[in-house]
């Protein structure tokens, strides 16, 4: 590894961590990086501790982009073209101007607990945007041209959902082609457009009460319920429904 850190914490700033055989850091502890880039490792960062990150960069690394299980706060981050996930583990998540972007694995997978995405982009990953359980809170965010063979290309969430001014689109998977949810959706503003999937619900598999406003379920093609597959109690307001299939 390039780094490994056991004990208390790791703070970096304007580091360039790049092309070291093996994961780039290997950490039980806190780490706060500031400026710093993490490119072309045979790994990115393995962690078990909190990651506090402003204007980094995890991209290009032969494995995952970084593995952790503690809580994340990312901001003017992009993690992009990792050989397999963006990142994973468990923990709250918090972002604020992130880009995932191009790994060959999930963008996001394993979270738990509550997940706050504000002018955030999940986009072309090739095992789903978003996996994980909890609370999702979303707000300006882009998620565009993910594709699985499971459930959710785009998003694949056990738990709960508000999204305010989200573009769901060109996603693919087996259930939920945009979106499959076990839990309620509140969504203003979410336009789920030009998704398929395999089985149900091209657009959206939800499996809980959902409150749908102001938004657009167009263009979306599945088996059955090309637009959405809903199983609980719906409240429509202001929608525009057409050519799903």
């Amino acid at each position: 590894a390039g780094i490994t850190g056991a004990t208390g914490s790791i703070t970096a700033d304007s580091t360039s961590i790049s092309t070291n055989i093996g994961q780039a850091i290997i950490s039980t502890c806190e780490l706060a990086f500031t400026n710093v880039d993490v490119n072309e490792n045979g790994a990115g960062i393995s962690g078990s501790g909190n990651s506090d990150f402003t204007n980094v960069n995890i991209n290009d690394n032969g494995g995952y982009g970084l593995t952790s299980n503690g809580d994340k706060t990312f901001t003017d981050v992009s993690i992009s073209n990792n050989s397999s996930w963006g990142f994973s583990g468990s923990g709250n998540v918090d972002l604020q101007n992130v880009i995932i972007d191009s790994n060959s694995g999930t963008g996001i997978t394993g979270f738990s607990g509550s997940f706050n995405a504000d002018n955030s982009s999940l986009s072309a990953n090739q095992n789903g945007g978003l996996s994980g359980s909890g609370d999702v809170t979303l707000t300006n965010c882009t998620i565009d041209g993910n594709s699985t063979g499971n459930n959710g290309g785009g998003m694949q969430v056990s738990g709960s959902i508000n999204a305010t001014d989200v573009s769901l689109q060109n996603n693919s998977g087996s259930k939920g082609g945009g979106l499959y949810l076990d839990g309620p959706l509140t969504a203003d503003n979410l336009n789920i457009k030009g998704n398929n999937a395999s089985n149900n619900g091209g657009g959206m598999h939800v499996n809980g009460t959902v409150s749908y406003t102001n938004s657009l379920l167009e263009n979306n093609n599945s088996i059955n319920g090309g637009g959405a597959f809903l199983i609980g109690e719906n409240t429509f307001e202001n929608i525009s429904v057409k050519n799903n299939s």
